[in-house]
């Protein structure tokens, strides 16, 4: 499946959602290439995105206590 998704809306979370999760952090609503709809996580500021604009799949290191792990998360499309 292609990594790309149209951004369908996003908000900007301020309070801790889940451990692992430190705010603020943007979550949006995504059509995947399947045209299944998920909620994903946003890597950057809101001031990246906007509704309807073209996202894709970017692996992101964290760091979860003393283990570096890759999460999955959208970022706009270059170019």
């Amino acid at each position: 499946m292609s990594s790309r998704a149209q951004l369908l809306t996003f908000i900007t979370i301020h309070q801790k959602l889940a451990p692992g999760i430190v705010p603020p952090c943007v979550v949006g609503e995504a059509r995947l290439a399947n045209g299944a709809i998920h909620e994903v996580m946003l890597e950057g500021g809101a001031d990246r995105f906007a509704d309807d604009m073209a996202i894709e799949a970017v692996p992101v290191e964290l760091t979860r206590g003393e283990a570096t792990v890759i999460a999955c998360r959208f970022a706009p499309v270059e170019g």
